[in-house]
């Protein structure tokens, strides 16, 4: 019975033939995979999360299971239910089950709070059989000094550890992914890039003379999408507007109020292909009290972006301070930025009966200025009804209409940072005043009354980014500024300026649509300033340099 069934006994040393016999033929298997995928590697320059990818296809064609992951420069592999490593130099390393039990362990997430410079995570790690021995950070993660388990990390990603037993046998674990570590970016576009999950998160990007910090209110979606007016989007509200079927992306907390600034930029991140149909418009969130929109709009799509419905910013920019938005920093070191002054606002013009002055255009990736309001008086109230000048995340607001005979001085300028328009003048007699645009549009008079229609219309041009891989853009694509209030022999209030487009793409954009960031316009006798045309920018990043494709200024 020993001599057949013992340690060393004939069916023992068959099994361990059998076992080895097993190994070399995986071994084998996972050889001829690998140097097949080398060529491509090779040939093409793939970097090794490329290499894991495709190594995984070839695998799966024999064991739909399989998986490779790779950390640093080593591919780990699970294939038919052995664990193998392969080195950067091709060596592949099977473990050796005769050794006895496998180590197991898990990881657990000890920092939990949004935008910390470094999260904790420990490894717990036990075995059946022998001593932990070493718990071996694979691809950056640092162990804490004094400790033998705790690890810290600096950067957002799945970490890896390799736990070894005293028997010399290992096991690989991985952990949750790591999404608030607030690292620093080259830029917003790369930021969220990592972003992998929805939800609240924050970019941080050392820019040209200063670190920023963008605060974004993110949808995330994984595969393509359609926005066809019918299915509904988690997190994403969706009605009817101006005859169209509409998604409205943000939140109220994303806007301002009568007291606060508006917070978070919103994004639309689909790792996939994006689609908008026909009749379907995409706007971000206004502010249910006419305090405008949140701080920008960005689109961020890693395949095709097919545009046949209307992707909108118009009226939707921020009751915000302006700030440098780096969007892009090229290979060169300088950045693709929308600034944080946008064009001027215009000078309520001097002379009795003249219309008001237009907002300056915005240049280089700027957006447009608040017109002024009309002039009905020789000598304007201390040169007040002026527009005022953009912001990054707004065009620049109207300023109120002067007119003829005043008795309480109440014209105002458009407010600065995308605030509310400036008022019309109160008056005597039959002489009317309108109200600039803003957020909120402003009151105008009528003698010493008010009069709705006399009021500046809520909303300025907002702040718009749109990334993909490629671009069919076959519609509209705005965000225009609105008009201040008035009327034929009013002397009307100034129009609000247009936003800011930047439109990037990697490999292809074709344009059959319309693309516009104008001021609000009023056509009428003494009208108000129109609002300066916003920037549209359009270029390629396929090289990592940006190279201009079309721009209006």
């Amino acid at each position: 019975m020993n001599l057949i069934a013992g340690e060393n006994g004939i069916l023992k040393r068959a099994t361990n033939t059998a076992d080895k016999s097993n190994l070399a033929s995986i071994e084998e298997e996972i050889r001829l995979h690998y140097n097949a995928v080398m060529i491509d590697v090779l040939a093409n320059h793939w970097d090794n999360a490329k290499k894991a990818e495709e190594l995984e296809k070839e695998l799966r064609k024999e064991d739909s299971n399989a998986t490779v992951i790779p950390v640093e420069t080593d591919l780990l592999v699970n294939y038919k239910g052995k664990d193998v490593t392969i080195t950067n130099e091709g060596e592949i390393i099977l473990e050796d089950e005769s050794m006895g039990a496998k180590p197991t362990g898990r990881v657990d997430k000890i920092t939990t709070a949004e935008g910390v410079a470094k999260v904790e995570l420990q490894v717990i790690a036990s075995t059946t059989d022998g001593t932990i021995q070493e718990i071996q950070p694979l691809n950056g993660a640092v162990l804490k000094e004094g400790t033998t388990d705790r690890f810290e990390v600096t950067s957002n990603g799945i970490y890896y550890f390799r736990i070894k037993g005293s028997n010399g046998r290992t096991a690989i674990v991985k952990s949750e992914e790591v999404s608030n570590v607030l690292e620093i970016s080259n830029s917003l576009l790369e930021g969220i890039s990592k972003i992998s999950s929805s939800g609240l998160k924050k970019v941080k990007v050392a820019g040209k003379t200063e670190t920023k910090t963008y605060s974004l209110d993110v949808i995330h979606n994984k595969g393509d999408l359609v926005l066809d007016g019918i299915q509904d989007v988690e997190g994403v509200w969706r009605g009817k507007e101006e005859g169209k079927n509409i998604y409205v992306f943000g939140t109220q907390a994303d806007v301002a109020t009568d007291s606060e600034y508006a917070q978070n930029t919103v994004v639309l991140k689909v790792e996939g292909n994006l689609t908008i149909n026909n009749g379907v418009k995409v706007r971000a969130v206004q502010s249910e009290e006419g305090y405008g929109g949140p701080k920008g709009m960005i689109i961020y799509c890693t395949g095709t972006l097919t545009n046949n419905g209307m992707i909108s910013m118009t009226a939707c920019g921020a009751r915000a301070e302006g700030e440098n938005v780096y969007l892009w920093k090229n290979t060169e070191g300088n950045f693709e930025y929308v600034p944080a002054v946008g064009g001027a606002g215009g000078i309520i013009p001097s002379t009795t009966n003249t219309e008001g002055n237009n907002g300056e255009n915005g240049t280089s990736r700027a957006t447009g200025g608040g017109g002024s309001g009309a002039n009905g008086n020789a000598n304007p109230f201390m040169g007040r009804g002026c527009g005022a000048k953009g912001t990054s995340y707004s065009g620049g607001t109207g300023g109120g209409g002067h007119a003829i005979e005043m008795t309480g001085h109440s014209i105002a300028d458009g407010e600065e940072n995308g605030g509310a328009g400036g008022e019309g003048s109160r008056i005597e007699g039959d002489a009317y005043s309108g109200g600039g645009a803003g957020n909120p549009g402003a009151i105008g008079h009528a003698g010493n009354g008010t009069r709705p229609d006399l009021n500046g219309e809520n909303g300025t041009g907002g702040l718009l980014v749109i990334y993909a891989n490629a671009i069919q853009n076959n519609a509209d694509i705005e965000a225009n500024g609105k008009r201040g209030g008035g009327g034929d022999n009013v002397f009307s209030g100034g129009s609000s300026g247009g936003g800011s487009i930047n439109i990037f793409y990697k490999t292809n954009y074709a344009n059959k649509g319309q693309i516009t960031a104008n001021g609000g316009i009023e056509n009428v006798a003494y009208k108000g300033g129109d609002g300066g045309t916003g920037s549209i920018s359009v270029g390629s990043i396929g090289s990592g340099k940006y190279e201009s494709t079309f721009a209006n200024y």
